[in-house]
């Protein structure tokens, strides 16, 4: 648990985002998608989906 919406620094989680998607791999995030108020629609996921290989690694 971390105080804030920014989480720890190294996640690079951005305080304007509405919806964040990190991919993690262990302890370590590979993969972070951001998306603003109202623009995380369907095709985000395709965006998302091809960093999978990030985390099957």
């Amino acid at each position: 648990m971390f105080d804030g919406v920014a989480g720890p620094e190294n996640y690079k989680i951005s305080k304007d985002a509405e919806t964040t998607v990190l991919l993690w791999n262990g302890l370590t995030v590979k993969a972070n998608h951001a998306f603003a108020k109202g623009q995380f629609k369907k095709e985000s996921t395709v965006a998302v989906l091809k960093d999978l290989d990030k985390i099957l690694e």
